[in-house]
């Protein structure tokens, strides 16, 4: 399943492994959750740019 989203992203399956490996060694959150619903309208914007539907 991630696979998938990260190919519909465009995104390789190495880069995907990588940030997930990168996540699960990590033991945070990559996003802190007070900064959670900023980072989501940013993401919004982006992909609107690019021409991307969220």
């Amino acid at each position: 399943m991630l696979a998938n989203k990260g190919r519909q992203a465009g995104l390789s399956s190495v880069a995907v492994s990588r940030r997930k490996s990168d996540y699960d060694d990590s033991g945070e959150q990559v996003v802190p959750t007070s900064n959670l619903a900023s980072a989501i309208k940013l993401i919004k914007e982006l992909q609107s740019l690019l021409g991307k539907k969220p």
